[in-house]
């Protein structure tokens, strides 16, 4: 019982924990990548998110986002929430991708 009032009581990280920086890209020189910036987040299961934005991603480089599921720091495409990259997602459904990964 202990444990489930734990897990019930568990804060889970979700879009507004991201601490976004400019992604390696965009010191490439090239003029559509400036604006990439990217946010990686490693949760206690070895998993993470990698959530990036910019012209040059499944993004508008506006609101829309990028996100990877990452396993031990490396992208991963072996999991239930997808065996891709998922793109062009809202603040509200990255947050819940982020749930999700913590979950696994």
């Amino acid at each position: 019982m202990l444990v489930a009032v734990f897990l019930f009581l568990k804060i889970m990280k979700t879009f507004k924990d991201l601490d976004f920086k400019k992604h390696s890209i965009s010191e490439s020189g090239i003029e559509r990548y400036q604006d990439a910036k990217q946010a990686k987040e490693t949760f206690e299961n070895n998993y993470g998110v990698s959530v990036i934005f910019g012209n040059c991603f499944y993004s508008n480089g506006k609101d829309t986002y990028e996100v990877a599921v990452l396993y031990d720091g490396n992208i991963t495409y072996n999991t239930e929430i997808t065996d891709d990259v998922l793109g062009y997602l809202s603040e509200e459904e990255v947050s819940e991708i982020m749930i999700k990964v913590q979950s696994l």
